[in-house]
Protein backbone atom coordinates (compact mmCIF):
# COMPACT_ATOMS: atom_id res chain seq x y z
CA UNK A 1 0.00 0.00 0.00
CA UNK A 2 3.15 2.22 0.75
CA UNK A 3 4.27 1.53 -2.59
CA UNK A 4 1.34 2.52 -4.09
CA UNK A 5 0.70 5.97 -2.33
CA UNK A 6 4.49 6.64 -2.89
CA UNK A 7 4.05 5.95 -6.81
CA UNK A 8 1.20 8.34 -7.04
CA UNK A 9 2.83 10.96 -5.17
CA UNK A 10 6.00 10.20 -7.40
CA UNK A 11 8.70 9.52 -4.58
CA UNK A 12 10.22 7.05 -6.21
CA UNK A 13 13.24 7.61 -9.04
CA UNK A 14 13.20 10.83 -10.82
CA UNK A 15 12.12 10.46 -14.44
CA UNK A 16 9.46 7.76 -13.34
CA UNK A 17 6.16 8.65 -14.09
CA UNK A 18 2.60 8.51 -12.21
CA UNK A 19 1.02 5.13 -12.78
CA UNK A 20 -2.59 5.49 -13.63
CA UNK A 21 -4.91 4.61 -11.09
CA UNK A 22 -6.56 1.14 -11.65
CA UNK A 23 -10.17 -0.19 -9.92
CA UNK A 24 -8.22 -1.41 -7.18
CA UNK A 25 -6.04 1.35 -7.01
CA UNK A 26 -9.61 3.91 -6.31
CA UNK A 27 -10.89 1.23 -3.75
CA UNK A 28 -7.39 1.95 -1.68
CA UNK A 29 -7.86 5.48 -2.24
CA UNK A 30 -11.82 5.15 -0.83
CA UNK A 31 -11.05 3.56 2.44
CA UNK A 32 -7.40 5.74 2.82
CA UNK A 33 -10.01 8.31 2.95
CA UNK A 34 -12.61 6.40 5.17
CA UNK A 35 -9.63 5.81 7.54
CA UNK A 36 -9.07 8.85 7.96
CA UNK A 37 -11.98 10.48 8.90
CA UNK A 38 -13.47 7.49 10.90
CA UNK A 39 -10.24 6.51 12.85
CA UNK A 40 -8.83 9.99 12.97
CA UNK A 41 -6.92 11.41 16.33
CA UNK A 42 -8.12 13.41 17.62
CA UNK A 43 -11.62 13.09 15.78
CA UNK A 44 -12.95 15.83 13.94
CA UNK A 45 -14.96 17.99 16.12
CA UNK A 46 -18.79 16.78 16.30
CA UNK A 47 -22.12 19.51 16.22
CA UNK A 48 -23.32 20.14 19.89
CA UNK A 49 -26.97 19.98 20.11
CA UNK A 50 -29.08 22.71 21.62
CA UNK A 51 -31.11 22.41 24.67
CA UNK A 52 -33.27 25.23 27.05
CA UNK A 53 -31.31 27.66 28.79
CA UNK A 54 -33.26 26.84 32.11
CA UNK A 55 -32.07 22.69 31.42
CA UNK A 56 -28.57 24.30 31.81
CA UNK A 57 -29.33 25.87 34.46
CA UNK A 58 -30.69 23.31 36.26
CA UNK A 59 -28.31 20.94 35.67
CA UNK A 60 -25.82 23.29 37.59
CA UNK A 61 -27.75 24.04 40.19
CA UNK A 62 -25.82 22.99 43.27
CA UNK A 63 -23.04 25.07 42.14
CA UNK A 64 -24.99 28.08 41.44
CA UNK A 65 -26.79 27.21 45.00
CA UNK A 66 -22.97 26.95 46.61
CA UNK A 67 -22.46 30.95 44.96
CA UNK A 68 -25.61 32.18 46.54
CA UNK A 69 -24.63 30.56 49.80
CA UNK A 70 -20.89 32.31 49.29
CA UNK A 71 -22.61 35.88 48.84
CA UNK A 72 -24.22 35.56 52.03
CA UNK A 73 -27.98 35.69 49.74
CA UNK A 74 -29.38 31.97 50.92
CA UNK A 75 -33.23 32.37 52.65
CA UNK A 76 -36.12 33.77 51.45
CA UNK A 77 -35.89 37.47 52.35
CA UNK A 78 -32.90 37.79 50.23
CA UNK A 79 -34.85 36.02 47.05
CA UNK A 80 -35.28 39.21 45.82
CA UNK A 81 -31.71 40.13 45.50
CA UNK A 82 -30.26 36.96 45.04
CA UNK A 83 -32.33 36.78 41.64
CA UNK A 84 -31.10 40.26 40.83
CA UNK A 85 -27.27 40.12 41.72
CA UNK A 86 -26.75 36.06 40.19
CA UNK A 87 -29.18 34.59 38.71
CA UNK A 88 -29.68 37.35 36.21
CA UNK A 89 -26.07 37.36 35.34
CA UNK A 90 -25.68 33.65 35.25
CA UNK A 91 -28.96 33.44 33.32
CA UNK A 92 -26.81 35.65 30.73
CA UNK A 93 -24.16 33.98 30.57
CA UNK A 94 -26.10 30.28 29.79
CA UNK A 95 -27.42 32.22 27.14
CA UNK A 96 -24.06 33.32 25.55
CA UNK A 97 -22.08 30.34 26.15
CA UNK A 98 -24.95 27.60 25.98
CA UNK A 99 -23.15 24.17 25.66
CA UNK A 100 -20.21 24.73 24.52
CA UNK A 101 -17.34 23.03 26.16
CA UNK A 102 -14.61 25.73 27.41
CA UNK A 103 -11.83 23.73 25.48
CA UNK A 104 -11.27 20.69 23.05
CA UNK A 105 -9.16 18.43 24.91
CA UNK A 106 -8.35 19.48 28.31
CA UNK A 107 -10.50 19.94 31.25
CA UNK A 108 -14.49 21.22 30.79
CA UNK A 109 -13.93 19.74 27.35
CA UNK A 110 -17.75 18.24 27.53
CA UNK A 111 -21.14 20.42 26.26
CA UNK A 112 -22.01 22.90 28.93
CA UNK A 113 -17.85 23.05 30.39
CA UNK A 114 -17.76 26.61 29.42
CA UNK A 115 -20.51 27.59 31.59
CA UNK A 116 -19.28 25.04 34.36
CA UNK A 117 -16.10 26.91 34.40
CA UNK A 118 -17.62 29.83 34.44
CA UNK A 119 -19.26 29.31 37.35
CA UNK A 120 -16.83 27.74 39.54
CA UNK A 121 -14.21 30.75 38.37
CA UNK A 122 -16.92 33.05 39.93
CA UNK A 123 -17.31 30.55 43.06
CA UNK A 124 -13.64 31.05 43.79
CA UNK A 125 -13.32 34.78 42.62
CA UNK A 126 -15.92 35.23 45.47
CA UNK A 127 -13.84 33.66 48.00
CA UNK A 128 -10.79 34.90 47.18
CA UNK A 129 -12.59 38.70 47.51
CA UNK A 130 -13.54 37.76 50.58
CA UNK A 131 -9.89 37.40 52.63
CA UNK A 132 -8.81 40.23 51.02
CA UNK A 133 -9.22 43.40 53.00
CA UNK A 134 -9.35 46.57 50.80
CA UNK A 135 -8.47 49.66 52.76
CA UNK A 136 -8.10 50.42 56.41
CA UNK A 137 -11.24 52.88 56.63
CA UNK A 138 -14.10 52.18 59.04
CA UNK A 139 -15.76 49.13 59.53
CA UNK A 140 -19.08 50.87 57.99
CA UNK A 141 -17.45 51.97 54.94
CA UNK A 142 -15.40 48.81 54.41
CA UNK A 143 -18.55 46.72 54.56
CA UNK A 144 -19.88 48.44 51.32
CA UNK A 145 -16.87 48.34 49.45
CA UNK A 146 -16.23 44.76 50.38
CA UNK A 147 -19.50 43.91 49.07
CA UNK A 148 -18.80 45.61 46.01
CA UNK A 149 -15.27 44.39 45.47
CA UNK A 150 -17.04 40.62 46.64
CA UNK A 151 -19.60 41.35 43.31
CA UNK A 152 -17.00 42.95 41.20
CA UNK A 153 -14.75 39.13 41.65
CA UNK A 154 -18.33 37.85 40.93
CA UNK A 155 -18.87 38.87 38.03
CA UNK A 156 -15.18 39.11 36.77
CA UNK A 157 -14.82 35.46 37.12
CA UNK A 158 -18.09 34.83 36.04
CA UNK A 159 -17.72 36.45 32.81
CA UNK A 160 -13.73 36.16 32.15
CA UNK A 161 -13.52 32.96 29.66
CA UNK A 162 -16.73 34.23 27.97
CA UNK A 163 -14.46 35.87 25.23
CA UNK A 164 -13.94 31.94 24.00
CA UNK A 165 -17.62 32.57 22.22
CA UNK A 166 -16.23 35.05 19.84
CA UNK A 167 -13.00 33.93 19.67
CA UNK A 168 -12.74 30.32 19.08
CA UNK A 169 -15.89 29.28 17.36
CA UNK A 170 -17.41 28.35 13.80
CA UNK A 171 -20.93 28.01 13.13
CA UNK A 172 -21.94 25.23 10.30
CA UNK A 173 -25.39 24.59 9.23
CA UNK A 174 -26.40 20.96 7.34
CA UNK A 175 -28.03 23.39 4.93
Amino acid sequence: MIKIIASMLSFGKKGQSKIALKKDDTNTQNQLMVDEYVYRYPPFPKGIPTAPIETIINSNQEMIQEIILARGLAGNHNAKKAEITILEPIRHLAEIVHLLPASEKNHFRTPGGLFRFSLESALFGIRYAERRILTRVTPEIRRENEALWTHAAFLTGLFSESILVIARISVYSEE
